[in-house]
């Protein structure tokens, strides 16, 4: 079992949104799905994602997308142990998913 890696097999990621909104969270990920997540960040985390508040927005708004994102910068994704694309698959899923805050017109 790694280090990273709890009896289930779950590995944990990091989420930093930086900017109106955000905030920290530590995402479980098994067997390539999220299960769970929890406020803050934890050392068990294999990799972080770091990006601001408007990204994700552009993200969830499916304005962008993770890959062109990581090219230009808008997101960074600072670890290792999970396959990059694997990692950018979590990412624009996670923004896609409803959330209990959204923007009205």
């Amino acid at each position: 079992m790694a280090a990273n890696e709890n009896a289930d097999g779950d590995t944990f990621l990091g989420l930093q949104v930086n900017g109106e909104g955000g905030g920290q969270w530590e995402l479980v990920l098994r067997d390539g799905q999220i299960v769970s997540a929890a406020q803050g960040l934890s050392e068990r985390c294999t990799a972080t994602y770091y990006l601001n508040s408007n990204t994700f927005e552009r993200l969830a708004t499916r304005q962008s997308d993770v890959k062109q994102l990581i090219n230009t910068g808008g997101v960074l994704i600072e670890g290792n142990g999970v396959p990059l694309d694997e990692l950018v698959g979590i990412l624009q899923g996670v923004a896609a998913r409803p959330h209990a805050q959204s923007k009205q017109s």
